[in-house]
């Protein structure tokens, strides 16, 4: 009984010791973390470096320094890495405008003139993202063409996962002019044109303030808006929308649906 005693008299003594060093521990982090919260008190209210925060905007070195278009981003969908590509072309009557293998939305701004102006932003995560999804800008006589390149240049590529990309694209362009959408991951947005509206494969709205002209709008996901200024009697043909179609007319129609 006495070894029994002396037994649990010892173990009583050690716990003591731990708890009293436990105690002891809990104090010097508390007396510490206070002289923290006041001797740093201004390192805690400084506010992020710009470095801290990323982002960046750079200017394609081929950019047209007349360039005019607005590129800031109303909706907040551009990723930290931006680059800002302008171009200025002279377009015929009659050209045929297309964008195609966009993911982001597209404008049109609908000018007086043969200048047609381009502005194309891309944006991406990280600065090296910006090296894909490459977006070309092709002019001739009577097209202007703006799609996203194929990063996959070979079988095995195809297999790469690719950074993610985000494109914008806004253009002002002669009214009198053809209209091709292609598989636009994002809104249309169009003022008012005088030719032929073709849109296909878009998942995002289609709206157009004016046209004058046939009019194709296939495999829309997402509403469809469209204002007729002058009716002409060309073909409206719509199909595969999923989405809600307003279609209006300005002045008489005289027309069978």
């Amino acid at each position: 009984m006495a070894k029994i005693g002396k037994n649990l008299t010892f173990l009583i003594f050690c716990g003591l010791v731990v708890v009293s060093g436990l105690v002891a521990c809990r104090r010097r982090d508390r007396a510490v973390a206070d002289a923290g919260s006041v001797n740093g008190a201004a390192a805690t209210a400084r506010p992020t470096p710009a470095a801290e925060v990323g982002g960046e905007v750079i200017q394609n070195p081929e950019n047209d320094p007349t360039g005019g278009i607005d590129a800031t981003d109303t909706t907040g969908y551009d990723l930290p890495f931006r680059e800002e590509s302008r171009r200025k072309y002279v377009l015929k009557p009659q050209s045929t405008f297309r964008v195609f293998r966009i993911n982001g939305s597209v404008r049109v701004e609908s000018i007086d003139g043969d200048t047609a102006e381009v502005l194309v932003v891309r944006s991406a995560t990280r600065r090296e993202d910006l090296e894909y999804n490459q977006v070309a800008i092709r002019h001739e006589d009577t097209r202007l063409r703006i799609y996203r390149e194929d990063d996959h240049k070979s079988f095995f590529s195809a297999f790469k996962k690719m950074p993610e990309g985000r494109q914008r694209v806004v253009v002002r362009l002669p009214w009198r002019i053809d209209f091709i959408g292609r598989g636009v991951n994002g809104g249309i947005d169009i003022d008012q044109i005088e030719g032929s509206l073709d849109v296909s494969g878009v998942n995002g709205h289609l709206r157009v303030a004016g046209q004058t002209g046939p009019v194709e709008v296939t495999g829309q996901n997402g509403e469809v808006d469209i204002t007729i200024s002058r009716y002409t009697g060309s073909p409206i043909e719509m199909n595969g929308i999923n989405g809600e179609i307003t279609l209006r007319f300005a002045g008489e129609v005289n027309a069978t649906v």
